[in-house]
C-alpha cells in the first residue's frame, strides 16, 4: 500500500523543503520518496506499516521564514486514513 502526504509552497525561490514523523526529520530512502512539482510536495510513502502512523509535518524554511503543516496519519490493519491537519505560517493544499 502507497501513501502519499502533499503539502502546496508559495514561494520564490523554493525554500528547503523538509518532512518530519513525530517531530523527526525523515532521511531519505526508497520508502519515503519525496518530489516537487511547481508549488506541490509530495511525501509518498510506500509499503505503509502500522509502524508509520504519526504526525506529519511539511517544513519550509527559507532566510526569510519558515511554515509548516502537520496531519495525523493512522494504520490500521489495511486501510491508511488521516485524522486531521493544520497550518501553521503558510497555506496547505488538501488532501492529504
Amino acid at each position: 500500500m502507497v501513501c502519499r502526504l502533499e503539502c502546496q509552497v508559495r514561494a520564490y525561490p523554493l525554500p528547503a523543503i523538509t518532512w518530519h514523523v513525530n517531530g523527526v526529520e525523515l532521511a531519505p530512502s526508497p520508502r519515503f520518496v519525496q518530489t516537487v512539482v511547481g508549488e506541490q510536495i509530495v511525501l509518498e510513502i510506500r509499503e505503509v506499516t502500522r509502524a508509520d502512523a504519526g504526525i506529519y509535518t511539511c517544513r519550509a524554511r527559507s532566510a526569510i521564514g519558515e511554515a509548516s503543516t502537520s496531519t495525523a496519519l493512522i494504520v490500521s490493519g489495511k486501510s491508511v486514513s488521516v485524522y486531521s491537519s493544520a497550518t501553521v505560517g503558510g497555506a496547505v493544499q488538501a488532501p492529504f
